[in-house]
């Protein structure tokens, strides 16, 4: 990406950028390879010159760690191995964020556990940072409101929604649906029999019974603010801890009206619960859709910028 893009970036208003990194980049053959971190630390100071703070998130690619003793002992000794080059950039403008969604469903003590061992790893390498943690399934609410009490002072705690999937994903997670038909859903929900008009023209009974199922669920941004209300409250639970809402966002394929809502709903109630937050992503289509191959002065949607409250 050009060091324009990076500008461009920073004048329309972003602070930070969430920087996800392959554990299978950085260690292609089992041993941290001292280049490609370079390649790491160069693209970290391009974006510092920028103006913009890097959050630094390892992606588990090839992992096994609900299940490999060897994989959990490779998650600590990268991240000894990353710190020292990360710490020179300073404690107020690089921050580690341990792993991207881990999973780790039905053991989450596994993964209090192997973060835990982890962030001290971390910490006998730089004590000042500030470090990103979350909880199991996947960084999901559920998974953060059931992580043990963390007594270290200085570290953020990241949740991922993008609540309800059926509207934000077109249902992705389902294969052979009618995805034209899911993304004229609405957003909010506060019309039943219009929502419900809706989905029964899709000629796909399945996709005709999962869209009704979100009619009837009714998501509207009062929802939204009571399912993160749920992490406000475990937060002030636990010694009023630091909140991001480390990603969120809604595919493109979505009608406008309903897409820009979602957006604006989930920033705002980000915003009124004092929690920071990363769209996903810049070349994804639940965020801006830029091409990978981000041109020097790419063309973000004005209207998704004004949805996160940004300059267009």
């Amino acid at each position: 990406m050009a060091d324009t893009a990076m500008t461009d970036l920073r004048a329309r208003g972003f602070t930070f950028v969430r920087l996800p990194v392959q554990q299978s980049f950085l260690v292609p053959a089992g041993t941290l390879d001292s280049t490609r971190l370079a390649s790491l630390t160069t693209a970290i100071a391009r974006l510092r010159r920028a103006n913009l703070a890097v959050a630094v998130a390892v992606f588990g690619e090839g992992w096994k760690l609900e299940t490999s003793a060897a994989d959990r002992i490779a998650l600590v000794r990268l991240w000894s191995g990353i710190v020292p080059a990360l710490r020179t950039f300073g404690a107020e403008a690089v921050f580690p964020e341990i792993l991207n969604e881990p999973d780790f469903a039905t053991k989450p003590t596994d993964w209090a556990g192997l973060q835990a061992s982890t962030l001290q790893a971390i910490r006998a390498r730089w004590p000042e940072a500030t470090v990103i943690l979350t909880g199991a399934n996947w960084g999901s609410v559920e998974g953060l409101l059931a992580l043990p009490t963390v007594t270290d002072p200085n570290v953020v705690f990241s949740v991922h929604s993008y609540d309800p999937s059926i509207l934000t994903t077109a249902a992705a997670f389902q294969s052979g649906l009618d995805r034209t038909s899911l993304a004229k859903l609405p957003f909010p929900m506060t019309d039943l029999a219009t929502c419900r008009a809706i989905a029964a023209l899709s000629t796909d009974a399945t996709t005709r019974g999962i869209a009704d199922f979100y009619c009837v669920d009714a998501w509207t941004e009062a929802r939204i603010a009571t399912r993160l209300g749920k992490v406000a409250a475990w937060a002030k639970a636990n010694g009023n801890a630091a909140v991001l809402l480390g990603e969120f966002g809604v595919t493109k394929t979505l009608n406008t009206p309903a897409r820009l809502a979602w957006l604006t709903a989930m920033r705002r109630t980000a915003e009124g619960y004092g929690f920071g937050w990363s769209l996903w992503g810049l070349d994804d289509v639940m965020g801006f859709g830029v091409a990978r191959l981000v041109p020097a002065h790419p063309a973000l949607d004005q209207a998704t910028l004004t949805a996160i409250g940004l300059h267009p």
